[in-house]
């Protein structure tokens, strides 16, 4: 039974580490080192390499980051460390695989129209509402790539499968991007949830105070 197991780990190790040396390399270290230092360093991410390796390496990171980026905790994992947090409140319990799942984020983010490639693998994870925490990561890489990443962030907004936290969140990454979502969030401003009806009044009232002072001489 144990020499089993040892074989199974041995066959794990070797696959991980055949994997890590197909990544692509700059000044000598591997793609993974590079897209960690997004999660491990405090932003403004400039100065320390990491966005000149992403830029360097270029549309060769994609794969690596979208197979990265789609990592969604296991329910007994987040259960686990909870229990170990509130255990022990001092104790940082840290997850390597969400760590490089954000670190591939922001490494996406900063490739920006040059991820257009990533585009339909990003919408189809935006989608999937079986994974939220990877549906945000999507969502806030969408958000920040240009044209070709808005459409979906759009119809997100109208897809009521779509949790309201989701929707929430993309009102708001949706800001800078005005006008491209004045006509949805206005929509949004009478939505049968709550959550996303405030979420839409609040970012009218940062990025359209007119069209919402407008919308409510309208209505009164």
């Amino acid at each position: 039974m144990l020499i089993g197991v040892g074989v199974l780990v041995a066959a794990l190790m070797f696959v991980t580490g055949a994997f890590r040396k197909q990544e692509p390399v700059f000044a000598g270290k591997a793609l993974s080192y590079w897209v960690l230092r997004y999660a491990t360093d405090r932003p403004p991410y400039h100065g320390s390499g990491r966005n000149g390796a992403v830029r360097e390496i270029g549309t060769n990171t994609i794969p690596y980051l979208l197979s990265w980026i789609k990592y969604d905790p296991p329910a007994w994992k987040s259960t686990l460390f909870e229990i170990v947090r509130r255990w022990n409140p001092s104790r940082q319990v840290i997850d390597n695989n969400e760590r490089l799942a954000n670190g591939a984020m922001h490494a996406l983010i900063q490739l920006g129209p040059e991820a257009a490639g990533a585009v339909p693998e990003l919408t189809k994870l935006l989608n999937d509402t079986n994974a939220p925490d990877c549906a945000e990561r999507a969502l806030n890489v969408l958000a920040n790539i240009g044209d070709l990443g808005l459409p979906p962030v759009l119809s997100i907004l109208t897809n009521q499968q779509a949790s309201a936290r989701l929707r929430y969140y993309a009102v708001f990454k949706l800001g800078p991007h005005a006008p491209a979502g004045f006509a949805v969030v206005r929509g949004l401003l009478t939505n049968s949830d709550w959550q996303v009806r405030n979420a839409a009044t609040n970012a009218s009232r940062l990025f359209d105070p007119i069209g919402l002072e407008k919308m409510r001489q309208e209505t009164e």
